[in-house]
């Protein structure tokens, strides 16, 4: 966990320092929403996608490409169950 930035300040380096704690708590909600779905995928349920946002783009791509990932292997284990299926 990142210690977030002395925002009391009036001053510009107290507003700066809240827009950074803004985007560390959402890049923290981002990372725990990123392990809830490894975990459900880690007990084989491909059901869940990563929701939270960032912003950070690159996080925020990493997160699309995941969901993508997840969604295509759920389509190729369904796509092989049917192929068992008819096989037997």
């Amino acid at each position: 966990m990142v210690n977030l930035l002395d925002d009391n300040s009036s001053y510009e380096i107290g507003l700066m320092s809240k827009i950074v704690n803004k985007n560390i708590k959402r890049t923290e909600k981002l990372i725990e929403d990123v392990k809830r779905v490894v975990n459900s995928v880690k007990n084989e349920l491909l059901v869940e996608k990563i929701e939270e946002t960032t912003a950070n783009d690159s996080l925020n791509e990493l997160k699309v490409i995941f969901n993508e990932m997840v969604e295509e292997i759920k389509s190729n284990i369904a796509t092989d169950i049917n192929k068992l299926n008819v096989a037997f």
